[in-house]
């Protein structure tokens, strides 16, 4: 699943021209951006189809985890540390 949320917020920081189609889809599903599928010919109808039922049923399972991280990320947002390096004081 951390492969997918990655895409995600790879689409929401600006680079969803670099995803598949399908990823593309269930970026724009789980961050209801409906303008992002209308500009790629999608409707939410269609968009479930393409990605499809697996996919699908996995969408709230992926859009709660996207949450929690992002929360967790507003609540915490320490910069990125190598395991073993030391913060600045």
């Amino acid at each position: 699943m951390q492969i997918i949320l990655s895409k995600i917020r790879d689409a929401e920081s600006g680079n969803l021209g670099i995803l598949s189609t399908g990823e593309a889809l269930i970026a724009a599903l789980v961050l209801n951006r409906n303008d992002w599928l209308s500009d790629m010919g999608y409707t939410v109808a269609q968009a479930l189809e393409r990605i499809g039922p697996n996919w699908s049923a996995r969408l709230p399972e992926i859009s709660q985890e996207y949450r929690r991280q992002e929360a967790s990320v507003k609540a915490d947002p320490k910069p990125f540390r190598e395991t073993g390096e030391q913060a600045w004081n």
